[in-house]
C-alpha cells in the first residue's frame, strides 16, 4: 500500500497523471482513505475531468461537522463555476453567501483566518483573476492537498472565465443580443451569476427592450463615479462616460470591453428614439399650434424659420465667421445664449471629424430647444486625452477651449491651466485660436468644393 502511494506521488510529481491515477485507484481497492480520494480529486482537476473530480471531492466529506461543512461548501461553490452540478446541489449553490464558507475564528485548522476569509470573500464576488494573482505572488497558501485542490480549481476557473468573456464578446460583436441573453439566463439556472454577468444581462435586456419597443427610458439623476450605480439609475450616458474613462485609464481597447459595447449601443438607440420623438414634435399641425393665444407675441427676428433644421442648413452653407450672428439669433430665441461658445466649438470639432452634416451640432441644438441638454465638461476632458493619444492636437485644443469656458455653463474646473501645459508639451507648436479658426475655415472651404 505505502509503496503504491509513493509510486503515485512520484508519477504526480513528474506530471505522469495517468499512471498516478492508476496507482491511487489501486490504493483505494486495498483501503478506502480520504487522503487518496483527495489526490484523485486533484488529479482529475489537473486533467480537466471535473465531473469525476467532483465525485471524489464530495466523497471526502462523509461526516457532519461545522468546520468540515464550511470547506465542503467552498469546494461545491468552486466546482459550480466549471460544471453543471447534480440537481440536489443547485439551489444550495445559488443561495450560498459568505456565511456559508467563512472560516470560524475557533477553527484551529487555519493559522491565517483573516487572509483566508479575505480570499473567500473574493471567491463569493467571483473575482478569480485577482485571487489567482494573490495566490501566485502575495499570499502564503500552504500546500496541503485541500489547498492544492482549491488553488487548481481557481486556476481552471480563470481560464474558463477568459473563454466565457470571449464568447460573450463575439455574441455582442455579431449583434446576437438574444443569444447573449439566453446564454446568461442559462448560466443563472446552474450557478450564481457574477456581478459582471448580472449587469451584462441587465444591459442586454435593456438593449433588446429599446430595439423592440422604441420607448424612452426615465433615468434617475444621481452623481456617481460607479458604473453599476449609473446603470441602476438608468443613466446610460453617464455609465458610458465612466466606461470610457475605465478603458482609457486601464489601457483597454473599448472594442473588446463588454460594458462599453453594450452601453454604446444603448445610447445610440436612445438617440435614435429621441430624434424620432423630436421629428414628431416638429411635424405637429402648425395650424393648430398657431391658433394658441400664447404665440401671438412671438416676433421673428431672422429671415428664416427658427428651427434646428434651418439653422443647421444655414451653418452647412456658410463659413464660420458668418455663422456667429445666426447662432446668436437662434440661441437668443430659445434663451440659451450662454451656449454660443459651445456651439461654435462643436462646429469646429465637427469639421475636424469630417462631420459635414453637423450631426453632433444638430443633436445639441435639438436638446437645447427642448431644454433637455445636459452639458458635462468631463466628456471633453476625456476627449482631450484621447485626442492627445491620437496626436490630434487641433481637436485637443478645441476640447481645451470648451473646458476653459465651462464656467459659463456652471461647471468650473481648475484643470484648464494644467491641460494647456500638457497640450503644449505634446504638440510641437502652440495652436492659438486664430490659427485654429483659419485652419478650420480652410478645411470647410475645401470640403465645400468637394
Amino acid at each position: 500500500m505505502e509503496e503504491l502511494i509513493e509510486k503515485g506521488d512520484s508519477y504526480l510529481k513528474n506530471e505522469d497523471y495517468d499512471n498516478a491515477i492508476r496507482c491511487y485507484l489501486e490504493c483505494l481497492e486495498i483501503e478506502d482513505r480520504i487522503d487518496i480520494r483527495f489526490k484523485l480529486c486533484y488529479l482529475y482537476i489537473l486533467t480537466k475531468d471535473y465531473e469525476i473530480a467532483f465525485y471524489y471531492f464530495i466523497n471526502c466529506y462523509l461526516i457532519d461537522d461545522d468546520y468540515v461543512n464550511i470547506d465542503y461548501n467552498l469546494g461545491i461553490f468552486l466546482f459550480s463555476m466549471l460544471i453543471k452540478l447534480p440537481d440536489e446541489y443547485l439551489e444550495t449553490v445559488k443561495n450560498m453567501d459568505m456565511s456559508d464558507i467563512k472560516i470560524l475564528n475557533t477553527d484551529i485548522g487555519y493559522q491565517d483566518i483573516d487572509v483566508q476569509n479575505n480570499i473567500r470573500n473574493l471567491i463569493m464576488e467571483q473575482s478569480f483573476a485577482l485571487i489567482k494573482d494573490m495566490l501566485d505572488k502575495k499570499v502564503d497558501f500552504s500546500s496541503n492537498m485541500y489547498n492544492l485542490v482549491t488553488k487548481e480549481l481557481i486556476n481552471n476557473i480563470v481560464e474558463f472565465q477568459i473563454e466565457e468573456y470571449k464568447y460573450q464578446l463575439n455574441l455582442i460583436k455579431s449583434e446576437d443580443y438574444i443569444g447573449l441573453k439566453e446564454y446568461l439566463e442559462s448560466v443563472g439556472e446552474i450557478r450564481k451569476l457574477s456581478r459582471a454577468n448580472e449587469y451584462t444581462l441587465k444591459l442586454v435586456n435593456e438593449l433588446i427592450n429599446l430595439k423592440t419597443n422604441s420607448k424612452m427610458i426615465e433615468k434617475i439623476n444621481f452623481k456617481t463615479d460607479s458604473i453599476v450605480e449609473a446603470i441602476d439609475c438608468k443613466d446610460y450616458e453617464l455609465a458610458l462616460e465612466i466606461s470610457k474613462k475605465y478603458c482609457y485609464r486601464n489601457l483597454k481597447d473599448r472594442n473588446n470591453d463588454i460594458f462599453y459595447l453594450l452601453l454604446n449601443e444603448i445610447v445610440k438607440e436612445l438617440k435614435i428614439i429621441e430624434q424620432a420623438n423630436t421629428i414628431d414634435i416638429l411635424d405637429m399641425d402648425l395650424g393648430n399650434i398657431m391658433s394658441l393665444d400664447s404665440l401671438e407675441s412671438i416676433q421673428v427676428e431672422v429671415d428664416y424659420n427658427k428651427t434646428v433644421d434651418n439653422l443647421v442648413k444655414y451653418l452647412e452653407e456658410n463659413n464660420l465667421y458668418d455663422m456667429y450672428k445666426e447662432i446668436d439669433n437662434f440661441l437668443s430665441s430659445i434663451n440659451k445664449l450662454e451656449y454660443h461658445f459651445f456651439i461654435v466649438d462643436l462646429i469646429k470639432l465637427s469639421e475636424l471629424e469630417n462631420d459635414f452634416k453637423l450631426d453632433k451640432v444638430r443633436s445639441v441644438l435639438e436638446k437645447l430647444s427642448l431644454d433637455t441638454f445636459d452639458f458635462r465638461v468631463g466628456e471633453y476632458i476625456n476627449y482631450f486625452y484621447i485626442s492627445l493619444d491620437n496626436s490630434e492636437y487641433m481637436k485637443a485644443q478645441v476640447c481645451l477651449d470648451i473646458i476653459k469656458n465651462a464656467w459659463r455653463l456652471g461647471q468650473e474646473f481648475n484643470v484648464a491651466f494644467k491641460l494647456e501645459i500638457i497640450l503644449n508639451i505634446y504638440s510641437k507648436e502652440k495652436i492659438d485660436d486664430n490659427c485654429l479658426t483659419e485652419k478650420i475655415l480652410k478645411l470647410t472651404n475645401k470640403n465645400k468644393r468637394l
